[in-house]
């Protein structure tokens, strides 16, 4: 029944087949000001932990897995909660950018900012719009009750709701072994000969 659930729930995608599709019964913890692994100041550890899922990385997909997806070149892929910690991530270094911005610090220095200002703001105007539109696809049905709490002139949020949620580390397990190697020296991934060249950005 849960594979069922996760294919009818979800476009198709490879990767469906490969990973765990119980979802589990998980109390997200929303209290106001509660620290969390991923909050804090920056810090060299801080970035550790995002980087696991703040930084995104190519997987390989059979080419015919990829021809069932409308438009899509068959070669390299990105998976959304890859692409979308990525962009969690460049987000809350954006609100910190006295630290990931800091001219006095070059090696604190987030790869996002080295771009012009102008290309700063077009990249995080599109993860706000990536992330919305992931929000409002899925639709969270999910009550958030509100509590009368003493010295509160009305009743408060709880946000310490419950939500059933997919095996992350499967999908996690998923796209180590299918990750594209980065070449050692820091350069762009090669274009394989026969790959389609587009003139345009999708």
């Amino acid at each position: 029944m849960d594979e069922l659930c996760l294919y009818h729930t979800s476009a198709y995608s490879p990767v469906l087949k490969e990973i765990n599709p119980e979802l589990e019964l998980v109390q997200f913890n929303g209290t106001l000001g509660y620290p969390s692994e991923f909050t804090g100041d920056p810090s060299p550890e801080l970035d550790a932990v995002w980087d696991k899922w703040g930084y995104v990385k190519y997987a390989s997909i059979p080419p015919e897995e990829f021809l069932k997806l409308p438009g899509a070149d068959p070669d390299a892929a990105r998976l959304t909660p890859e692409y979308g910690g990525r962009c969690l991530n460049m987000m809350r270094q954006a609100m910190h950018q006295d630290y990931y911005n800091n001219p006095e610090f070059p090696e604190q220095r987030a790869p996002v900012f080295t771009d012009r200002p102008f290309t700063v703001k077009m990249h995080l105007q599109h993860c706000v719009e990536i992330l919305r539109q992931n929000i409002m696809c899925n639709a969270d049905v999910g009550i958030i009750p509100h509590e009368w709490v003493t010295q509160t002139p009305d009743p408060f949020a709880n946000f310490n709701t419950w939500h059933k949620c997919r095996d992350l580390k499967s999908v996690e397990k998923w796209i180590h072994e299918h990750e594209i190697p980065t070449p050692p020296d820091g350069s762009d991934l090669p274009i394989p000969l026969d790959s389609r060249i587009f003139p345009t950005l999708p």
